[in-house]
């Protein structure tokens, strides 16, 4: 200080003073403004209901900051970090707030679109705040906003930057964000007190790219459509109130990126002044319309889940009353599901196109009417059964909803695939074409047939000349309250793979084996649907049927039936007639199990497994009044060995719990075999009561069974056989008598220490014949059978244990027989009548027929001769060729010589063998044999 004067040192010090003095003045009123700020915004803050953590008022820049600001309105929240306003506190939170800027960082919003109106309208303190802002900056923000209720997510838009400029009475909004990474803009200009001259009070436009589709559907309640949004809207509000809208979008397949889809509508809404309505043009191509399925009526529980729309839609809402009306609509790539499992696509309704004429929608008062249908490729499932969909809906979550009306004038199908879904699997009828119609009273009339029909086309022109299936399907649903409430209709089918029919048919094999089916059927069946429930009856038959189960095969050249009722919900399966004619019958063969006479025998015999197509038959309580099956054949272990030929078998009354009568006849071994009785066929156990009988047959068919059995072959014989049963003494018991008779036996064992029967008899094959044949060459045996259903069935296993038991009892009981053996035979010499070469084919020549009747002439002169058919082979050894060769060359000569009134039981074929080989040409050694000579 000594270096300034006197004068200045006091200047200088005033100055200080004066200095000190204001900075000490600034500081108590900027406290004492600080003090005021807190008191106005806590005590505003407290008046409007928002919480505001920290107050700073900055008195020279007139700026207030606060931090930590929340406030809440019924749902909706707001939380700001910071936030700054240039305005006096007074001036904020007066009546008339007076603001100069706002500036916003860190803001969290989350917001919910009520139906009713949003709270904050009614909030004349923020709306106040809002209207004054000049200038309004937001950055570092985020907004939630609930578009439904809490039980669909939101849309939570981040990375919010906002820009509000206030020109006068002009308001300018622009805003930019982000929706899960998709850029959204949004630019907004209104008047806050529009002039009389404006057309508009407010006006703005709304840009998205890119967005996840899904992500606004489900906040929306929709139903979840996938794929990559963009797009462009902007709207007009008008001085009256009105607002006109336009704008247009994308939707990418994210999976199938070639594929766009898009939109484009304009339109407007009409102000208070005219009466609220909206009135918009939708031009849509290929647009996705599965996301407003639950604004869609529900057909037999299945909803929308898949549709891409092209037409030209005009909306119309008023009073809340929703329409819709186009003059032309196409649908592409529709698909319905059911309603309560949308994503399982079994039995789902598919269409590649549907086209709509004149097509007019309330949504409101749910009614439908279009003047034309048409679809191309579709696909019907019904599912049949109880538990289905459509028999469950109304009962459960939709017992409230009020079901869509619905009328077509004409429905036109070509291309249709018709499922029907039963129990046992799917029926389907594809390539249907047809009309139907859909009236007011809601009946559906349908009547539709195969596209392909008989007789060659001009694609089928050099392919496939088989006659193709064809369908026919007549009838009439009601539909009512969202489903098919009953139907009735005439389904025909023509030259049908009978495997398509499984799912309708009683016979369906068990789990441990696979049934297959083979042949063409024809079908023409009456059926009734009502509830899920189906019910039919007609007739169908079947040509060169073959059924494979489990190594067993059946079939027949022509099968028919006619049937009914049959179906669901029965107390039994009606057949009134299942005829068969030229079937065939192989299955497997079953060795018989060793006797052994040493040991006690059982009482107790190994029970026959229970059929399968009996088990089928039980559980669905089958009744067939009548089963005829003509000219039948039984092979057993080989297909190429008959055991039956010309079998007729006829069984009336076949049901669970029923003696059902059964006759049968034919040839067993070239011999004459019948059977007559009652037959318990559904029972667990064969029960049998009859008689059945063979005469004179030949035992070749028995070849292979014995020889699995561990018996010798016979190789010559004429067998006859006789069996009864009856009722026992005893409830459920039976009595039986088995009698055989077995002329002129031969068996191929020679005497062996390994010939099998020594261990059954105690004899050689060679020494039993000899032993049991009398003077006649014939053996004759006789044994009984007694025991209960259940514990001792009679069966093929227990007659054969009692036959080789009468064999060693029968062979015990003539050991003192002492002059016959096998090497005192009294068996005569045989003579050569004649010779017949052996051929594959063909009948018999003159010659040869010549030769035969010359030997009859012989024969017929001698009393008890018999004539054998000794065949001789050539080459290396005896194959199935050769077998094949004389078995027919020995058939020839049977068939002339019995047509000449000889007995056939008088000729005796032998089956070749090792000692039959000759060098010679191969052929049948025709030889007469006097009768044995008695001693």
């Amino acid at each position: 200080m000594g270096i300034f004067p006197p004068g200045a040192r006091w200047y200088l010090a005033t100055i200080a003073v004066i200095s000190l003095i204001c900075v000490a003045m600034h500081l108590s009123i900027q406290i004492k403004a600080q003090e005021q700020a807190e008191n106005v915004i806590h005590q505003w803050g407290e008046e409007a209901g928002i919480k505001i953590g920290n107050v700073r008022y900055h008195l020279l820049r007139n700026g207030l900051i606060l931090q930590q600001v929340r406030l809440e309105r019924e749902h909706d929240s707001l939380a700001i970090k910071h936030l700054f306003i240039r305005a006096n506190p007074k001036l904020l939170t007066g009546s008339n707030p007076k603001i100069g800027r706002v500036e916003i960082t860190g803001f969290d919003a989350v917001l919910w679109n009520s139906d009713s109106k949003a709270p904050w309208q009614d909030d004349q303190r923020l709306m106040r705040i809002w209207k004054a802002a000049q200038s309004l900056t937001i950055s570092n923000a985020s907004l939630t906003l609930h578009l439904k209720d809490e039980l669909h997510p939101p849309i939570k838009l981040d990375t919010i930057f906002m820009q509000q400029q206030v020109q006068k009475t002009t308001r300018k909004i622009s805003v930019t964000a982000q929706l899960a990474g998709a850029p959204i803009q949004w630019q907004w200009l209104s008047y806050d007190t529009p002039s009389e001259q404006a057309d508009w009070v407010s006006k703005g436009e709304l840009q998205w790219q890119n967005v996840n589709t899904s992500l606004v559907t489900h906040a929306l309640g929709l139903v979840q459509t996938e794929g990559l949004l963009s797009g462009q809207s902007s709207w007009i509000i008008g001085n009256d109130g009105s607002t006109a809208i336009q704008g247009e979008a994308d939707l990418q397949d994210e999976a199938e990126t070639s594929t766009s889809h898009q939109i484009n509508w304009s339109g407007n809404q009409s102000g208070h002044l005219n009466g609220e309505g909206w009135n918009l043009n939708v031009a849509a191509k290929a647009w996705p319309v599965q996301a407003w399925a639950e604004s869609l009526p529900v057909f037999a529980g299945k909803k929308l889940s898949h549709g891409l729309l092209d037409a030209q839609l005009q909306w119309r809402q008023k009073d809340g009353d929703w329409s819709l009306s186009t003059a032309q609509a196409r649908l592409s790539k529709v698909s319905y599901a059911d309603s309560h499992q949308a994503g399982n696509k079994r039995h789902a309704w598919t269409s590649e196109e549907i086209h709509l004429k004149d097509l007019r929608l309330n949504f409101s008062k749910q009614k439908i009417y279009t003047t034309s249908i048409s679809t191309d490729h579709s696909s019907m499932i019904f599912q049949l059964n109880q538990n289905s969909a459509t028999n469950s809906q109304g009962t459960g979550g939709h017992h409230n909803k009020r079901y869509w009306d619905i009328s077509a004038d004409k429905i036109d199908i070509h291309d249709m695939t018709i499922g029907l879904v039963t129990e046992h699997g799917t029926l389907l009828l594809p390539d249907l074409k047809g009309r139907c119609s859909w009236n007011l009273d809601n009946k559906l009339n349908f009547h539709l047939r195969s596209m392909k029909q008989n007789g060659a086309t001009d694609g089928d022109k050099g392919q496939d000349s088989s006659e193709p299936e064809e369908w026919r399907l007549k009838g009439q649903a009601q539909y009512t309250h969202g489903r098919v409430r009953k139907s009735q209709f005439r389904l025909l089918g023509s030259n049908v793979d009978l495997a398509q029919l499984r799912p309708i048919m009683p016979l369906q094999g068990a789990n441990e084996a696979s049934l297959s089916l083979a042949g063409k059927s024809e079908l023409d069946m009456n059926v009734t649907v009502s509830k899920g429930l189906w019910r039919a009856h007609g007739k169908a038959s079947v040509s060169n049927a073959q059924l494979n189960y489990a190594g067993d095969t059946w079939e027949a050249d022509q099968v028919k039936s006619r049937f009914g009722p049959v179906g669901m919900g029965l107390d039994r399966q009606q057949v009134a007639m299942l005829n068969a004619d030229g079937w065939r019958y192989t299955t497997a063969l079953q060795p018989l199990g060793p006797y052994a006479p040493r040991a006690e025998h059982s009482s107790h015999s190994r029970a026959t497994p229970d059929s399968w197509w009996k088990k089928d038959m039980r559980k669905s309580n089958w009744h067939i009044a009548q089963l005829k099956w003509d000219n039948g054949t039984i092979s057993i272990g080989n297909s190429d060995v008959n055991w039956a030929e010309g079998l007729n078998i006829q069984i009336n009354e076949l049901k669970p719990e029923h003696w059902a009568s059964v006759t049968a006849n034919g040839w067993l071994g070239q011999g004459y075999a019948s059977l007559d009785g009652d037959w318990y066929a559904l029972a667990d156990s064969q029960r049998f009561k009859g008689k059945a009988s063979l005469d004179n047959g030949l035992p070749f068919f028995l070849h292979n069974w014995m020889l699995a059995s561990g018996m010798p072959q016979l190789v010559r014989g004429r067998l006859s056989a006789a069996l009864s049963i009856k009722d026992g003494k005893e409830n459920n018991s039976y009595e039986s008598h088995v009698k055989l008779k077995l002329t002129r036996a031969i068996a191929e064992t020679a005497v062996s220490p390994n010939d099998p029967m020594v261990e059954r008899t105690g004899y050689s094959t060679p020494g039993l014949l000899e032993r049991l044949r009398d003077s006649n060459h014939a053996i004759t045996l006789e044994f009984e059978n007694q025991g209960d259903w259940d514990k001792q069935p009679l069966n093929m296993n227990r007659l054969g244990l009692s036959l080789q038991q009468a064999l060693h009892l029968a062979a015990i009981g003539k050991a003192s027989n002492k002059h016959r053996s096998a090497g005192n035979s009294n068996d005569p010499t045989p003579t050569i009548g004649t010779r017949i070469r052996l051929r594959s084919g063909g009948h018999l020549s003159l010659n040869e027929r010549i030769r035969l009747r010359n030997t009859l002439r012989m024969v017929s002169k001698k009393p008890g001769w018999t004539i054998g058919l000794q065949p001789k082979w050539t080459g290396e050894r005896v194959d199935a060729e050769t077998i094949k060769r004389i078995r027919h060359t020995q058939k020839l000569i049977e068939r002339f010589l019995t047509h000449n009134k000889f007995p056939a039981s008088r000729i005796y074929p032998t089956w070749p063998t090792a000692k039959d080989h000759a060098n010679e040409i191969g052929a049948i050694w025709v030889t007469l044999t006097p009768p044995a000579q008695k001693l």
